[in-house]
């Protein structure tokens, strides 16, 4: 693959918070592409939850937002909607 090509192959990106002011040690943060496709819709769609209070995101230091996987997971429990892991 050469350089700027992008991997199409890798999924949506999940990390663990450490030392992350204000989230517990261990959390799962999730991109907002990750978030789109645990609730089938767009990544544009999750930014205006963030944007409207409905899920909280926290930001990264280059200023892109995370969301909390426990919070996200508990949406989608009371929502029954299936995982996609």
């Amino acid at each position: 693959m050469g350089q700027g090509d992008r991997d199409d192959r890798v999924g949506p990106v999940a990390v663990t918070a450490v030392g992350v002011a204000g989230i517990p040690e261990g959390e799962e943060l999730l991109t907002p592409s990750h978030v789109a496709r645990l609730f089938r819709v767009r990544p544009k769609t999750v930014v205006r939850w963030a944007e409207e209070g409905k899920l909280t995101a926290v930001r990264t230091p280059g200023g892109h937002r995370r969301f909390l996987g426990s919070e996200v997971r508990r949406l989608l429990a009371v929502e029954d909607l299936p995982v996609d892991e």
